[in-house]
């Protein structure tokens, strides 16, 4: 049920270009407040990263390298990712603490976020049929060195037993990740073989 679940949302994404094509459902009563917490921890990370590019002051240097109206996004180095990942970090866990939420679960949040842009990159060069590379961007590292530069600003901002505990909980999360992305990639080659193809999001 977890794998149908998976493949039915990073297909929908794929194919009609939002994940709120795929099917609704209702998980158990006992999963809500999981479901809530990591859902809070993942958007607390995204938005605090974001506003630390603010604080930082890495919008500031793009702007100033960057001739206005030549790019539709700014363009920042990978060292500016990696300490807007650190900030974005620090913010989730304050946030999490704030409401006696526990950390070392909401972690593991933040590795699933990467982990979903990881399997929806796989699943566009499988429909592509070229062979996926976590090598990043211009403006982005790959994705398995922003897990790992993670981890490092983990372990300075929370003490020993709770970044041993975080991280063996995120390693079992991401375990579950590695055993579904074969079939995923199985997945991903079926549908294209009956048809389907990647709405044009994908394709500009």
């Amino acid at each position: 049920m977890l794998f149908v679940r998976l493949a039915d949302l990073i297909l929908n994404y794929l194919v009609n270009g939002n994940v709120f094509a795929s099917e609704r459902y209702f998980p158990p009563m006992s999963y809500v407040r999981r479901i809530g917490n990591w859902l809070n921890a993942m958007e607390y990370f995204v938005l605090g990263h974001e506003y630390g590019h603010c604080w930082l002051g890495h919008f500031q240097r793009a702007a100033r390298q960057i001739p206005h109206g030549i790019y539709d996004e700014a363009a920042v180095s990978w060292q500016q990712e990696y300490e807007a990942d650190a900030f974005g970090l620090r913010v989730m866990l304050d946030c999490m603490r704030a409401n006696s939420e526990q950390t070392t679960l909401a972690y593991a949040a933040v590795e699933v976020f990467f982990s979903g842009i990881e399997l929806i990159s796989r699943s566009l060069a499988r429909f592509s049929d070229v062979e996926y590379t976590d090598e990043g961007s211009l403006s982005h590292p790959p994705v398995e060195a922003r897990r790992k530069a993670l981890r490092e600003a983990l372990r300075k901002q929370v003490d020993a037993t709770e970044y041993e505990q975080s991280i063996a909980f995120a390693d079992a999360v991401q375990e579950v990740v590695h055993i579904m992305a074969p079939w995923l990639d199985e997945e991903v080659l079926t549908q294209r073989a009956k048809g389907l193809q990647l709405h044009r999001k994908w394709l500009s």
